[in-house]
């Protein structure tokens, strides 16, 4: 897979390392000394990824800062290994972490990962987009999940009127069982979302 990378390293034997071992793998490497020296290579480069050594999180956060690279997947190399190193630098918008001395085969492996979702990613917009623009999109309708509830009533036979009367509640289905039946497991394996319990004495006025 080849694509187009960022190399962010303020030393030179690290750019000319990690250079070269994406070169080998087909990548195209442009690679500069700091952040100041990204805005130039913007008007020429669209970057698929950004590989950027760290000395501090505002490091990622400046980078991300920069439109053209604020959706572009960075994989941050840091010295320290630390959880709260690596949280502050997830937070600033890493989207991998690797420590130094980066493995050969970590940062290929994880860059290659990182590319195929990103084009992935990319086509199903793509997709959508153009459906949309042929009117073949439509919204998803919002799901919208019926509670059912239980009327609990020691004679069944003598509580019909009731259950009708709560069956003209349109968001909610009632069933009906007697205090012994309360317990009984359900007939389907859907979980009740919603119990009203009523005996017969709390009934609402006119229910009967």
């Amino acid at each position: 897979m080849s694509g187009k990378v960022l190399l962010i390293d303020p030393i030179a034997t690290n750019r000319i390392s990690l250079g070269s071992i994406l070169r080998a793998a087909h990548y195209q490497i442009s690679a500069v000394s700091g952040l100041s020296e990204v805005a130039p290579l913007l008007n020429e480069t669209v970057f698929d990824a950004v590989v950027i050594a760290l000395n501090l999180p505002l490091d990622l956060v400046k980078l991300k800062a920069i439109p053209a690279l604020s959706n572009v997947p960075a994989i941050a190399c840091q010295q320290a290994s630390d959880d709260p190193t690596r949280l502050a630098l997830l937070h600033a918008g890493a989207s991998e972490i690797l420590t130094a001395p980066v493995s050969r085969k970590i940062l290929l492996t994880r860059l290659r990962s990182l590319l195929r979702a990103r084009n992935a990613s990319a086509e199903l917009q793509l997709r959508e987009d153009t459906n949309r623009a042929l009117g073949f999109h439509e919204a998803a309708p919002a799901f919208q999940s019926k509670s059912t509830g239980i009327v609990v009533c020691n004679d069944p036979q003598s509580c019909p009127s009731f259950l009708a009367k709560l069956q003209s509640i349109q968001s909610l289905s009632f069933s009906l069982r007697s205090d012994k039946q309360l317990f009984d497991p359900p007939n389907t394996a859907r979980k009740f979302l919603f119990h009203p319990v009523f005996d017969r004495k709390d009934s609402p006025a006119g229910a009967e």
